[in-house]
């Protein structure tokens, strides 16, 4: 070592001494922090789209062919029944003679004919009545011919210009006489107490009782 070296030394121990003992400063602990983030709730969006439909290429269709030819059905008529009101009575042929229908039936009188009294239809009483649905009951002591039919009450004297219904009087058109032990009467007497309609038409000669 020589004299340079030797002085040199101690003053680099002396400028070493002189300068102050760096200190390294302990590195600061690494301070764990927790940060608590709430998480956002995920909006899902959902896009309907309606898919449209394909068009469809127009594809011309050709008519079916008809092999056979078919005929129209012929439609039959339907069958109508008229009411009981439009039925046709049977027509009666006059015959000259007066004749008495009830309904649509011709009465056929067996104990005696009708005539003209005094312009009116006189008929056989007992028949008549029968046919119009009345009881006849004969008194041969006080010659009074009882008819009844349902609440009604008829009581006609021969030879008597009146007659009781119901217990009153009622004029006669014409009295009630004895032929040939039958009893006659006129027919619209016998019908207006017996609850009937009655028409006559002197064209034809026929009385008609409804």
């Amino acid at each position: 070592m020589g004299l340079f070296d030797f002085l040199r030394k101690p003053r680099q121990e002396a400028e070493n001494n002189a300068k102050p003992a760096s200190t390294v400063a302990p590195k600061p602990q690494a301070t764990t922090t927790t940060s608590t983030t709430q998480a956002k709730p995920t909006t899902t969006t959902t896009s309907t789209t309606q898919a449209k439909p394909a068009a469809a290429s127009p594809t011309p269709v050709k008519p079916a062919v008809a092999t056979s030819s078919v005929k129209p059905a012929t439609s039959t008529p339907p069958v109508t029944s008229q009411p009981a009101s439009a039925v046709v009575k049977p027509t009666i042929t006059p015959t000259g003679d007066i004749q008495v229908v009830i309904g649509d039936k011709l009465v056929k009188f067996t104990t005696g004919k009708p005539y003209v009294e005094s312009g009116d239809i006189v008929v056989p009483m007992r028949e008549l009545a029968e046919h119009l649905g009345a009881k006849v009951e004969w008194d041969d002591k006080t010659r009074v011919a009882k008819l009844t039919k349902d609440d009604d009450i008829v009581e006609i004297t021969i030879d008597a210009s009146t007659a009781k219904v119901n217990g009153k009087e009622v004029k006669l058109a014409a009295s009630a006489v004895m032929k040939e032990n039958r009893i006659y009467l006129p027919i619209k007497f016998l019908a207006d107490n017996l609850e009937a309609e009655y028409k006559y038409d002197v064209t034809t000669k026929i009385a008609t009782i409804s």
